[in-house]
């Protein structure tokens, strides 16, 4: 009996002490993680948008026109200058397969539309940053395709009577609570090091903020929004290339 409750102790001190091995180990390893520097700065990546047009013109006065009867129908009636015209946009879409059923939707109701596909390049802000700056930037860049997913899912979800006016409201707080969280800690990092590229970003980064903080509980309005975010990643995305 007695070498049994010795070997039990014996298992117990080497178990105590695998542990702490095991807890100094990872502590060493966040210790590493959290001093990394990334001497190659912040690199995004790549996608695609689909922009279901319902007009284009020349002449902005004559798009602003239509884009009222875009929000007549449903769609967010935003104007998205693009090349040479003034697109007036219904919604905008992450999957081709999304686009393509509303269009077919809208096709039934006797609505031509035109999809529009625009590339979003990767863009490199080409900064020595240390991981807690690099984890800023990282988090407020993710903030803002968060931002457009959000309002995107509640505008569907109020559309198909599936959201109530309390859960959206709910959800948009949310939202707003973790993007002034990400522009906290993003004007914290850099508080005291901003340069051209930086700066830039921050402004980017106030305007979803903005568009967040003006969306209203309403379809048209979450739409509206939910592009013009998009539209705000896609000019960043042209700037810093």
């Amino acid at each position: 009996m007695k070498k049994i409750k010795i070997a039990v102790l014996v298992i117990a001190i080497c178990g105590i002490f695998s542990a702490a091995v095991c807890a100094n180990y990872f502590s060493s390893s966040l210790y590493i993680s959290s001093s990394q520097n990334y001497s190659n700065g912040f690199s995004s990546q790549p996608s695609t948008i689909y922009l279901l047009s319902l007009a284009k013109s020349q002449h902005s006065l004559e798009a602003q026109a239509l884009a009222q009867d875009c929000q007549n129908l449903g769609g967010a009636g935003y104007i998205w200058q693009y090349e040479k015209y003034y697109h007036v946009i219904y919604d905008a879409y992450e999957n081709s397969v999304d686009a393509e059923k509303i269009k077919k939707n809208l096709q039934k109701q006797l609505i031509e539309s035109q999809i529009v596909n625009l590339s979003i390049p990767s863009f490199t802000i080409d900064l020595e940053l240390s991981a807690a700056k690099h984890a800023a930037i990282r988090n407020s860049y993710e903030s803002f395709w968060q931002s457009y997913r959000t309002l995107a899912d509640l505008a569907t979800g109020l559309q198909a009577g599936v959201y109530s006016q309390t859960f959206v409201q709910e959800k948009l707080n949310k939202l707003q609570s973790a993007l002034t969280k990400a522009h906290d800690d993003f004007h914290e990092q850099f508080e005291n090091h901003f340069d051209n590229t930086t700066t830039a970003f921050g402004e980017y980064l106030a305007d979803v903020m903005e568009s967040v903080m003006l969306a209203s509980c309403t379809e048209q309005s979450l739409k509206y929004r939910s592009v013009e975010i998009l539209n705000i990643i896609f000019n960043m995305s042209q700037e810093f290339n």
